[in-house]
């Protein structure tokens, strides 16, 4: 799949503040298993809402299938 090429910038649409493009460190967790991944996506300076489009959640979709797989089995991670 070809990469777009995204803005630099946007609008955040809840709150009106500018967003920059960026890749930023994301923690969570599923049934006690913890991953961290660097997600990228629009940010504002400092702390607040961010915006995550097309690919960005990729890296977020690939840490749970191997937490699902951790915690509840592979055939889990796998839907089954």
């Amino acid at each position: 799949m070809r990469k777009r090429n995204l803005p630099e910038t946007m609008i955040c649409p809840g709150t009106g503040t500018v967003l920059r493009r960026d890749v930023r460190p994301f923690t969570f967790s599923y049934k006690g298993v913890t991953r961290t991944v660097d997600l990228p996506g629009y940010y504002p300076d400092g702390e607040g809402e961010s915006v995550h489009i097309g690919e960005d959640m990729a890296p977020t979709d690939a840490a749970l299938a191997e937490m699902k797989a951790i915690a509840d089995g592979p055939a889990a991670a796998a839907g089954e």
